[in-house]
């Protein structure tokens, strides 16, 4: 079964390498890779400059990954292969976790949920082994992001009261405000209620509706009654409110639902396995029902890998941000500038091309700014900006031009930038433009 998942991991990698594509889909990579020059801004920064001394970056972008799905994948396993009532029910556990889209996406790359993960199946897993260990993998939590930690803290001092284990509850306690002192003195841990991004967003929370990390919907739905109607009573009744009042938690905070995606894995193939041994009047609707459940999930994954093997970059982007590197390398005077283009692009094209992108300059997220620039027509707004912000390129391609920022190619910023002569084009290729704006510090040789 690991292996499958490892197959699963590797599909989308080995699609877009077909493609010609950069191997990592996605924005986080290259964001944790540009934190690699600057000081570390968050714990697992730290840990990937601190792999990066010794191991190439190709292996820490694959291996990393791959490395922390296998742990959490052992981990998941050691949790519940003494909860599950057969080995149908253990495999179909695993099975339902491998082809969850948000567990295949978040370990495509460098991401932070992969490391989230980890720690906390790390935690519930010592824990459940009587090991104080749990309290080091809480103290790591709480320095990848500290108010999931907070929430780890305040369920395992539910868990001890309920099970009248009062040391355990006095080192909890102890351990949290020895965790938020020793945090409050670490540069790279933020603080505990900043910045949770905490709301209903309709569009994140289910993956048929955009969610990059949602539940998918038929994994959620049989989860939460197998919460309910597991038959061997692994939660008492106050255990239960108390789970479920954190699942639609999680509806409004997204690190929650990615710790929430093993569990609901396991509860989901309780309910099938439930539903597959039940005696059914009509027996052909019993099959006719499993069957839909796997071709939902299979729809899910394989939809989750398409998107993940079509996502940015792609490799027409990246050869027009290798352009603009050697535009950069040419030329000095151009060093310092920045580059407009769709806010969604920032990390990547600075990771490939080593200059800012606008919106993603010094962590200042101007996009706003930046998707007024590119709708406008107006000249005088458009020069203003380009000049006050030190903006040298402007960088459209096919996708921004089919909807994505603009409706149609003579549309906002290119229909100025092509009936204007201080605009130069400098690149064209595979329906990506490049401009230079040449009020910005004089003209500049074209990069061949």
């Amino acid at each position: 079964m690991l292996v499958i998942g490892v197959l699963l991991l590797l599909a989308t990698p080995l699609q877009r390498s077909a493609q010609d594509n950069p191997l990592t889909p996605g924005e986080e990579t290259y964001s944790h890779l540009n934190n690699l020059g600057v000081e570390s801004l968050s714990f697992y920064d730290l840990i990937i400059h601190q792999l990066s001394l010794f191991l190439p970056l190709g292996f820490i972008i694959i291996g990393l990954p791959l490395l922390l799905a296998i742990i959490s994948s052992l981990l998941f396993y050691l949790i519940i292969r003494d909860k599950v009532s057969s080995e149908i029910e253990l495999y179909l556990s695993l099975g339902i976790l491998f082809l969850t889209p948000a567990f295949i996406t978040m370990h495509l790359g460098l991401t932070v949920y992969s490391l989230i993960l980890a720690l906390s199946l790390a935690i519930v897993y010592t824990y459940k082994i009587n090991s104080r260990a749990y309290l080091l993998f809480l103290f790591l939590l709480y320095l990848t992001m500290p108010f999931l930690a907070i929430l780890f803290f305040v369920w395992l001092f539910f868990q001890t009261n309920i099970h009248d284990k009062k040391t355990d509850s006095l080192l909890l306690f102890l351990s949290l405000g020895m965790t938020v002192v020793v945090g409050s003195l670490v540069p790279f841990v933020p603080k505990p209620f900043a910045n949770l991004n905490i709301g209903f967003f309709a569009n994140e929370i289910f993956n048929f509706l955009g969610g990059t990390y949602g539940f998918v919907l038929f994994s959620f739905a049989l989860g939460f009654i197998g919460l309910y109607l597991e038959k061997n009573s692994l939660f008492n009744v106050g255990q239960r409110t108390v789970l479920t009042l954190v699942l639609v938690f999680s509806l409004f905070y997204e690190p929650l639902r990615i710790v929430f995606i093993p569990f609901l894995a396991f509860f989901a193939a309780k309910s099938l396995n439930d539903l597959m041994s039940r005696d059914w009047s009509v027996s052909y609707l019993k099959e006719l029902t499993v069957i839909l459940f796997i071709c939902m999930l299979l729809f899910a994954t394989l939809s989750g890998i398409k998107e993940n093997t079509e996502n940015i970059p792609t490799v027409h982007q990246k050869e027009a941000y290798l352009f603009l590197q050697a535009v950069k390398d040419k030329n000095i005077e151009v060093d310092g500038s920045k580059v407009l283009t769709n806010p969604t692009y920032g990390e990547i094209l600075t990771y490939f091309s080593k200059l800012d992108a606008f919106s993603f300059s010094d962590k200042n997220l101007n996009v706003d700014i930046a998707n007024s620039l590119l709708k406008s027509r107006d000249y005088s707004y458009i020069k203003s900006e380009l000049q006050k912000e030190k903006i040298a390129f402007v960088y459209v391609d096919e996708m921004m031009m089919q909807g994505n920022i603009l409706e149609r190619p003579d549309q906002g910023i290119l229909f100025v930038m092509e009936h204007n002569d201080n605009f130069k084009l400098i690149y064209s290729k595979n329906k990506d433009k490049i401009y230079y704006f040449t009020l910005w510090n004089g003209d500049i040789e074209n990069a061949s």
